[in-house]
């Protein structure tokens, strides 16, 4: 199962100038694009849909978990249910009409492993006669040339595979599956062959960091893009268990640096936004997620229920629970520390010195604090100050080590909330310590 969320991240609280470099998470931009029947929307029409879909509080992306069942056991997965029930395929195509009744346009299949439901291709004819933009999750090791095949003439606009290491003891181990590497990697070659778009999806944590960079480069060297997170989330049974798979500190910072260089420089943010305008991601405004037991969420990565669509419709959802509406009115000036801390610090997240590079997950924070989605998640804060710390650097002359050399893992839990600094970051003059303690303690 890939880690990400449907739109893999929120975007950080800043929009990028004219001038910014290319995303450091792709090295699409120094690689020639893959060819494809349906490429994905381009960044500024889709910018503009979803603007346009946001005011006027309509769906524009549906993301379906078809099952939760999988071949592979990764370690950082954060199904930790994989027996729950799933949808009929009559069930499925319903939900996928009146989706396209609404007037969404996108729409994602993940799972648990898709390719092991005997009528994927079934539901993806029907989304192909909706006419849907198409997106895949998988890890691909069950992909078949007749499947490849199929996607292409099905006009699927891209498909994403997890991939951790090129090393098959690293990537297996991960995955739990012996074998596994090497029939993923022959999934992406039957689809690039066919002129799929492919991406790569690679979470960093404490079990690959010498292999990610060449995971990088070899699918750079293809023209396949690749992108690398080193932010390990808890489990959609709300529990953080996969925590310790984080790398510490200072490797996730040396995972930036490397990341900033293959981009060619740190991108130039434009201003942010009032902290009541700063709204945290499209969860619940533009997208919603349905479980294999058509339960409805503001996100994949957001397990707090909105919805239950065996008894209800997808519109009922969408536009009458009170829940899904309080996930939409949430901004960064509502954000708080928790409240046993003292002042209770209403509104921290919109004066972090690390806005401009935080990607806030109010569904990271809802797992971390078991229910409370406004207070900052360590997971995040530790990200967002890691890309700070490693622009810091950069702009100091550093550059990535020749080989990442990984930290000794500390014994601690991660970066808990409102703790010293000291413990997140290191000390000296490139530290934000002070700054980071006058403005937001959710180190």
């Amino acid at each position: 199962m890939i880690l990400d969320s449907p739109n893999d991240a929120a975007p950080p609280d800043a929009t990028p100038s004219a001038a910014s470099s290319p995303d450091a998470t792709s090295t699409a931009a120094s690689s020639p694009d893959v060819t494809s029947t349906a490429a994905p929307l381009p960044s500024g029409l889709d910018g503009r849909l979803k603007a346009l879909y946001q005011r006027q509080r309509r769906l524009m992306n549906l993301h379906l978990d078809l099952l939760y069942a999988c071949d592979l056991d990764c370690h950082h997965c954060y199904l930790d249910e994989k027996k729950r029930p799933q949808a009929s395929t009559a069930t499925i195509i319903d939900i996928l009409e009146q989706a396209a009744e609404m007037g969404a346009l996108q729409v994602l299949f993940s799972g648990g492993e898709i390719f092991l439901r005997k009528d994927l291709f079934i539901i993806l004819e029907a989304a192909r006669r909706l006419r849907f933009h198409i997106r895949l999750k998988t890890h691909g090791g069950n992909i078949t040339g007749h499947d490849a095949r199929r996607l292409r003439e099905l006009g699927v606009a891209q498909v994403d595979f997890s991939v951790y290491a090129l090393d098959p003891a690293v990537h297996d181990g991960f995955t739990q599956k012996r074998g596994s590497l090497e029939r993923t990697l022959r999934g992406i070659d039957l689809l690039v062959a066919e002129g799929l778009r492919v991406e790569v999806k690679c979470s960093v944590t404490t079990q690959n960091l010498a292999h990610y960079r060449e995971l990088n480069e070899h699918f750079g060297k293809r023209g396949i893009p690749c992108t690398l997170s080193s932010k390990i989330r808890g489990t959609n049974s709300i529990t953080t268990n996969t925590y310790d798979l984080n790398a510490d500190f200072e490797d996730k910072v040396e995972v930036e640096l490397y990341r900033i260089a293959q981009a060619g420089g740190p991108r130039t943010p434009g201003p942010a936004p009032a902290p009541t305008e700063s709204h945290f991601c499209s969860a619940g405004r533009t997208m919603i997620y349905v479980s294999p037991d058509l339960e409805v969420y503001p996100c994949v990565a957001y397990p707090r229920p909105v919805g239950d669509l065996s008894v209800q419709s997808l519109a009922e959802v969408w536009r009458g629970d009170a829940t899904l509406a309080d996930v939409r009115a949430a901004t960064r000036a509502d954000t708080h520390l928790p409240a046993t801390s003292a002042p209770p610090m209403v509104g921290i997240c919109g004066t972090c010195p690390a806005r401009s590079h935080c990607s806030y997950c109010p569904g990271s924070a809802y797992i971390e604090s078991a229910g409370d989605a406004l207070i900052p998640p360590a997971v995040v804060c530790a990200a967002a100050f890691a890309k700070l710390e490693a622009v810091t650097r950069w702009e100091q002359g550093e550059r990535p080590a020749p080989e990442h050399v990984a930290a000794v893992k500390t014994k601690r839990g991660l970066f808990p909330i409102a703790v010293n600094l000291g413990v997140l970051r290191p000390a000296g003059p490139s530290a934000h310590g002070a700054e980071h303690a006058g403005g937001c303690s959710c180190g």
